[in-house]
């Protein structure tokens, strides 16, 4: 069997297949100085960051002021069922057989009504404030998501300047055995130079952690709506897997949940709701007539006269305003019957890749930890060697890089698989606020 085959057929079993189940993997945040970036610190859960977000986000608070616009509009369409009450007062003069005007200034109750667009205008904005509650919660879900990624994303940072703070450490400590081997006369001076100029550049890697660090704190400010002197640091002790969603549930219920739960389809569907009521409102507007009543109350026209009346358009602009307007109407709606089709077929395929994601990011875990186990031995059997002066610095310093690539290997991959179910518990509907299945800290120790 060729690779290309074997590789093939390993995809399908990770794609197709459910998840393993298998203990849940930490990596301890132990706490780290910044060095030139360090400042006051402020302690962060994913929890916080996520119910600051709710209080604070510029584009959520733009998403809710769009309903209060809405209910606005709501509320002008309604209003097309009420009286309105004229006041009016004025004078001139009067020629021919009129020689006065009495009961000035003179007030009219009128009541004018187009019922098509009263009817249908308010069915319309209705529905148009349930599409802007709607668009509001898939922004708040977007930004809820955006949060939990920078948050992992905080996580491991520190947990990457932690691994590179270990590597200077581990340098340093190869710096002093080559100095006693030179001193001793077992090693070589090239051999300590080029332990030195491995210590240096790992405490180079550790400013440029640091310096890491303090931009993903400032990426989260920023989506906190925070000062940018605001230093975040993770409240919790380590770096742990969080679950949200069951990747290894069948695709078609996944899909299911998605599309019953998602904000983004519910809007769609209020989308076609209002262009219903528009449309509704264009045909039977060219065929209605105007309903009016209006009494004189006091005036020129005397007190306490009233009339009813009865008005219609024939053939407004010999008809051509009201078809264009049906036409216009109809292709709106088909627009938006179009654009919730579009909205569906989206959501299924942003569910299938994020449950491929998560999949696949679950089973990177379970790769890194035995990639660690093995450069940890390597690691300590190529120190040993060199202590006992049988052993090479090269060795150590390639044992030395390989154990920092596969302790960063598997904080990544945490940090990955939180950020993939992250994205399929939002692109199921789940709300991530409240709905971690995680165990708390203590328990993940």
């Amino acid at each position: 069997m060729s690779f290309r085959v074997t590789l093939a057929a390993i995809l399908v079993i990770i794609l197709t297949f459910p998840a393993v189940s298998c203990a849940d993997v930490s990596v301890p945040l132990p706490d780290v100085g910044l060095g030139p970036f360090d400042g006051p610190q402020r302690a962060i859960s994913l929890e916080d960051a996520m119910s600051l977000a709710l209080k604070r986000n510029l584009d959520l608070k733009m998403a809710r002021e769009n309903i209060s616009e809405q209910e606005a509009n709501k509320t002008v369409a309604s209003s097309a069922f009420l009286p309105s009450l004229d006041v009016a007062a004025g004078s001139g003069k009067y020629s021919g057989s009129i020689s006065r005007a009495s009961d000035l200034p003179s007030t009219r109750l009128r009541f004018d009504v187009n019922p098509a667009e009263a009817a249908f205008g308010s069915a319309a904005a209705r529905a148009q404030v349930v599409a802007a509650s709607s668009t509001a919660e898939a922004e708040e879900n977007l930004v809820i998501l955006s949060v939990a990624e920078r948050f992992f994303e905080l996580e491991k940072a520190l947990a990457e300047m932690d691994i590179v703070n270990q590597s200077v450490a581990q340098t340093r400590e190869l710096v002093q055995i080559n100095e006693d081997l030179e001193k001793s006369g077992l090693g070589l001076e090239s051999d300590t130079l080029q332990a030195r100029a491995q210590a240096s550049e790992a405490e180079q890697q550790l400013v440029e952690a640091q310096r890491r660090y303090a931009m993903v704190s400032l990426r989260l400010a920023e989506m906190l709506n925070l000062e940018p002197t605001t230093l975040f640091v993770p409240k919790d002790t380590d770096i742990r897997q969080v679950r949200w969603v069951d990747a290894g549930a069948k695709l078609d219920e996944l899909v299911a949940k998605g599309l019953d739960s998602r904000a983004e389809v519910k809007q769609s569907a209020a989308e076609i709701a209002s262009a219903k009521s528009m449309s509704k409102s264009a045909k039977w507007n060219a065929v209605l007539p105007r309903l009016g009543w209006e009494s004189w109350l006091s005036g020129a026209a005397g007190s306490g006269l009233g009339w009813f009346f009865v008005g219609a358009t024939i053939l407004d602009h010999l008809g051509a305003r009201s078809r264009g307007q049906i036409r216009k109407a109809q292709s709106q709606l088909l627009q938006a019957q179009l654009d919730d089709e579009a909205v569906r077929e989206k959501v299924k395929m942003q569910i299938a890749e994020a449950r491929n994601a998560a999949i696949a990011s679950e089973a990177k875990i379970s790769s890194a930890e035995a990639g660690l186990a093995s450069a940890e031995e390597a690691y300590r059997i190529s120190e040993r060697r060199l202590k006992n002066g049988v052993g090479l610095t090269l060795e150590v310093l390639r044992a030395q890089e390989a154990l920092a690539r596969a302790r960063t290997n598997l904080v990544a991959a945490i940090a990955g698989f939180n950020a993939a179910q992250a994205r399929l518990a939002a692109s199921v509907g789940v709300r991530l606020v409240g709905e971690s299945s995680s165990p708390p800290a203590s328990e993940a120790a």
